[in-house]
């Protein structure tokens, strides 16, 4: 998909001759629409209506986030799918606690094969993974290894980073540059996430092993198992700049 990541600390977008247009005291861009997929809006910007109508009729989602990236909010349009028939198996997979167990323990073998993926220079953390299983008779319990593998994975990524310090993973606020860059690519990565549940007719508000809570899309985190090692994890592992 292709993104645009406005990151100027303030600004407006607003519809220029069937296209958008990015204007401050800085920049003047004119961004064709159909070079656009979904935005990424990182600064106090204003849309005006013209860019609200055209966006929406492009069905060009838009994601929010703070100064400090943290997600806040999002412009989605109305043509998601939205399948009664496939909202029903959902509620019914998650009311079956046996398929909801199955379900949840899927999306932690995802994240186990992406983390053996992603670490696959580190043979001492590799084997740590491998020898996790993820039987349990509970959500609780399941959990508990979840954390467990990313303890793993954090450790791991910790013994191998050379120019930066990261002790342990912290957000709300994040303690260091490693926790920062993490956060913010967790988020990215939540709203790309929260564009596919919405696109398939699913309802991100149901998830299986995160528990649900009002006014959150857990699916999300369910789902953001799999991709955090690999978009966001190897990410900083393969990047020279940490790692050098």
């Amino acid at each position: 998909m292709r993104s645009l990541y406005i990151t100027q600390k303030y600004g407006i977008l607003k519809r220029k001759c069937g296209s958008l247009f990015f204007k401050n005291n800085e920049v003047e861009k004119e961004i064709p629409i159909n070079q656009v997929d979904m935005i990424h809006i990182f600064g106090n910007v204003t849309l005006s209506s013209g860019a609200i109508s055209l966006l929406t009729a492009k069905h060009i989602p838009v994601y929010f986030y703070n100064r400090n990236g943290k997600f806040k909010g999002y412009l989605m349009t109305p043509h998601y799918k939205s399948d009664g028939i496939i909202l029903i198996k959902q509620f019914e997979a998650y009311y079956d606690k046996n398929r909801r167990l199955s379900i949840a323990k899927g999306f932690l073998e995802g994240a186990k094969k992406s983390m053996m993926i992603v670490l696959k220079n580190d043979k001492d953390s590799l084997e740590k993974i491998k020898n996790i299983d993820f039987e349990a008779n509970n959500y609780s319990e399941l959990l508990g290894k979840e954390s467990n593998l990313w303890k793993i994975f954090y450790s791991s990524l910790r013994s191998q980073l050379k120019y930066f310090s990261f002790e342990r993973r912290e957000y709300n606020p994040p303690k260091d540059e490693v926790n920062a860059l993490i956060s913010f690519g967790n988020s990215v990565l939540y709203s790309t996430i929260l564009s596919k549940i919405y696109e398939t007719g699913l309802n991100p508000k149901i998830s299986y092993l995160h528990e649900i809570m009002r006014y959150r899309d857990s699916l999300i985190f369910d789902i953001s198992e799999i991709f955090k090692p690999l978009f966001v994890g190897r990410f900083i592992l393969y990047n020279k700049c940490f790692v050098g």
